[in-house]
Parts: structure tokens; sequence; C-alpha cells
């Protein structure tokens, strides 16, 4: 996400209630400051962006006006994914005729 002119203790982020929310609150500058030119709008901002309940802020890094924000997804271990073994057969059968028709009049 684009941050350019935002300091990093100017910026926070949370999760609530299953929503990644960024905020950033520029220090203000005095109205009575003249500029010539100022090319960049420092004006408060935030974004929200709906995720699962099931994620964390990993880690967050601000470089050169980028903010990267790194997630983890957390999963129950019932729920990640089980290698299930495979056993050894009899060695090879072969099905007759009429009970491969058997078979897929099953299926």
């Amino acid at each position: 996400m684009a941050v350019a002119g935002f300091a990093q203790n100017e910026i926070d982020i949370t999760i609530d209630g299953g929503k990644l929310i960024v905020k950033g609150n520029s220090e203000s500058v005095e109205p009575d400051d003249k500029f010539i030119f100022k090319g960049i709008a420092n004006r408060a901002f935030t974004r929200a962006w709906a995720i699962g309940d099931s994620y964390e802020v990993k880690d967050a890094e601000l470089f050169n006006g980028i903010l990267k924000i790194a997630l983890d997804k957390l999963v129950p271990e019932e729920q990640k994914a089980k290698k299930v073994p495979v056993k050894a057969g009899k060695g090879k059968q072969f099905l007759t005729e009429e009970e491969q028709d058997e078979v897929s009049s099953r299926l």
C-alpha cells in the first residue's frame, strides 16, 4: 500500500472483527506555513479489508513510502491436510466381466 509522506509512528494497523484496518494520521502542518509547491497531500486516511477470523498480522514494514503487511493464516490442526498411508494389496486381482458389470452398476 502506498503511504508516501507518512512516518512509521503515523500509521496504525489493527485487526478487528475479521477486518484489517490501516489508519494514517499525519502530523498536521501549521496553516501559516507558506509553500511554493506541496506535491503530496498529507491528510488522514482509513482503509479496511474484510479478512477471515483465522488471520493475524505477522509483520508490517514501511520502506520508501510503501507499507507491506504480511498476514499469517492460522489453521487448526484438525483442518490441516493429512497424509493417508496406502496399504499393499495381495497382488493383482482381475475382475470377471460379471463382477465388473456389478461394480459399475453400483456406481
